[in-house]
């Protein structure tokens, strides 16, 4: 059965074995080697510090497999295209004023003011209340939808122009005509709710077509800001992000896992090197002479080696090269700097 240092009362076994051994007059003081007890503990020692390089190989490898297919993805398909992109531009970055997720969320809060502006005035056909809400719902996703890819069409205008031209018009007169129909509803229930009010008020018509306008435009232009005119290149530089930032992310977490695998072999070391000299405090008394490693330092065996970890040899960077920086932006240096002790 293996013994390492987590699960051995050391200090119990080196005070019998110290006893023992100072009784039989070993380590003799003409030795050139460590006592057993001191190579016991070596042993313990070494078995203990390839557990944790396994167990530190066991969370490194699968990173460093995906770190490894995120380069190759980044170097053979989003950074080409996205040097092309730049190449035929003659621009560095995308023309992008609205991030995506901020799109989204202006989009999501216009629907919803689109369906809670129709809600009430859907209550006209007099309906159950699933219809109603349904009959809202569609009619607010079908008109920021619809402003979105004009938003699209018009930032962008992809080839060719009438095709694009012919498109717009049908979309902005199916919106217009959709805009007044639900107009006219809305003004049915103001009427049957309140005849006098709204003869009183003949503009509200033309108020709540314009309120509906502005909702359109305000969803194509949150569009149009949010996309580059170069179709493509906006998801292509969104791509090549998110892979860097994924990268960045696992050269940290490599980083993280070296630190703290060399910071435990550097301890499982020391607590090695102070059990060898308390059996070595005990194993003096009463003796007059002792080996020449117990109090020489110049002796290789006064402070013996453990077994050599290089933590270089999982975490090499992302460019295959130890010690060069990654493509996300962190630098591998940190984790191979600890090299061999």
């Amino acid at each position: 059965m293996r013994i390492t240092l987590r699960r051995f009362p050391w200090r119990t076994s080196i005070m019998w074995h110290q006893w023992r051994d100072r009784k039989s007059g070993l380590p003799q003081p003409e030795t050139k080697a460590l006592s057993g007890m001191e190579q016991r503990v070596q042993n313990a020692v070494n078995l203990t510090i390839r557990d944790a390089e396994r167990e530190y190989a066991h969370h490194a490898d699968p990173l460093e497999a995906e770190r490894d297919k995120l380069v190759k993805e980044r170097d053979k398909f989003y950074l080409p295209d996205y040097e092309k992109l730049q190449q035929k531009l003659g621009r560095y970055d995308v023309l992008v004023y609205i991030s995506k997720p901020t799109h989204l969320v202006l989009l999501a809060l216009l629907t919803i003011g689109e369906m809670a502006f129709n809600l009430v005035a859907f209550n006209v056909m007099r309906e159950p209340g699933l219809y109603t809400v349904l009959m809202a719902l569609a009619v607010a996703f079908a008109i920021p939808i619809c402003a979105w890819a004009t938003g699209v069409w018009v930032r962008q205008w992809p080839p060719p122009w009438w095709k694009t031209a012919l498109k717009l018009l049908v979309v902005i007169t199916a919106l217009a005509a959709v805009l007044v129909g639900i107009n006219r509803v809305r003004i049915a229930y103001l009427q049957e709710r309140s005849p006098e009010f709204v003869a009183r008020h003949p503009e509200l018509s033309t108020a709540f077509f314009a309120v509906n306008i502005i909702i359109l435009v305000a969803a194509a232009l949150v569009t149009y800001l949010a996309h580059d005119p170069e179709p493509g290149f906006e998801d292509v530089k969104r791509r090549l992000d998110r892979c860097q930032r994924r990268l960045h992310w696992i050269e940290g977490r490599l980083d993280q896992l070296a630190n703290q695998f060399r910071i435990e072999a550097d301890m499982l070391k020391e607590h090695g090197w102070q059990l060898m000299a308390y059996y070595r405090m005990l194993n003096r008394r009463g003796r007059q002479k002792v080996p020449n490693y117990f109090d020489d330092p110049a002796d290789p065996n006064h402070k013996p080696p453990f077994v050599d970890v290089d933590v270089a040899q999982f975490h090499t960077g992302a460019s295959g090269q130890q010690g060069t920086p990654s493509a996300g932006g962190a630098s591998a240096g940190a984790a191979a700097g600890g090299g061999q002790r």
